[in-house]
């Protein structure tokens, strides 16, 4: 599948981009990258409509100057693509997240490779970053874990390298579960569980901890869901939202009989931990 980039620059930037990012998660845009001066959003190609701009409120903000470009970024180019920005990820002294054409680190922490062909996850991203160094301030020795929309896989691939028992990596796109596969095997966590698929999937199996970094949307209609799997006293971390997200994701998550944990923040971006 290809995607559309719409990267949108906005003067001034706040408030303008967390409305921006709110509104355009409601017109299916899946995924979104903070940059100095707006943000870059993706779409895949059949969903993308720029008619809609015209609908945004955000872009009436009075005051507001901006722009915006537009690319489209194919499947088998997004390897280039990515090789031409992606620089190696250090996660709070604990974790490399690299790329197979980088070296090896000189420092005692755990290395994870990660070739994401399309799939968004390679820890740059803020809401990757909170989660990945949050699952390290965790004891995850033979518990089990769900990735849900794990794109690349590297959240369930540092679960199981911590010591998880049974991990589970679940996406509905054909390349995220593909990549998922691959970075599995290249990281030597082969037996992670790895399933093409939505909410839906999750029937019988019941978790300890559920890793959830998708996007508000998805959240609100799956979190029924993701709490009917975990076990009592277990641990829901959700994100892929921004921090003006937190009352309605909150208020499902306290009518479901989950309890609020904390919350942390990188750059507008909110992770929650919720404990049932």
């Amino acid at each position: 599948m290809n995607y559309i980039e719409v990267e949108f620059i906005l003067d001034p930037l706040l408030p303008s981009r967390e409305v921006l990012v709110y509104e355009l998660g409601e017109l299916k845009y899946e995924s979104f990258v903070n940059i100095p001066n707006g943000i870059k959003a993706y779409i895949p190609i059949v969903d993308y409509d720029e008619d809609c701009f015209d609908s945004l409120q955000a872009l009436k903000i009075p005051g507001l100057n901006f722009s915006y470009l537009t690319k489209e970024i194919v499947h088998e180019n997004w390897n280039k693509l990515w090789e031409q920005d992606f620089d190696s990820i250090v996660i709070e002294d604990k974790c490399v997240i690299r790329a197979p054409f980088h070296n090896q680190p000189e420092l005692d922490i755990m290395d994870i490779v990660i070739s994401p062909k399309m799939s968004f996850g390679t820890g740059h991203h803020q809401t990757t970053y909170m989660i990945a160094a949050k699952l390290f301030d965790l004891e995850l020795n033979e518990i089990d874990v769900l990735d849900m929309g794990c794109g690349t896989g590297v959240l369930a691939i540092i679960a199981k390298k911590k010591g998880a028992n049974l991990v589970w990596a679940i996406d509905i796109e054909e390349f995220a579960y593909e990549n998922t596969l691959e970075n599995c095997l290249r990281n030597g966590v082969s037996d992670i569980h790895v399933l093409r698929g939505d909410a839906s999937s999750l029937t019988k199996q019941r978790f300890h901890l559920i890793l959830a970094n998708i996007n508000r949307n998805i959240l609100l209609k799956d979190m029924q869901a993701y709490a009917d799997v975990l076990i009592q006293d277990g641990l829901l971390i959700l994100s892929g939202f921004y921090k003006t997200d937190f009352d309605v994701i909150h208020e499902k998550a306290i009518n479901l009989g989950l309890v609020f944990v904390e919350m942390l923040e990188k750059e507008g971006w909110a992770m929650l931990l919720f404990k049932k």
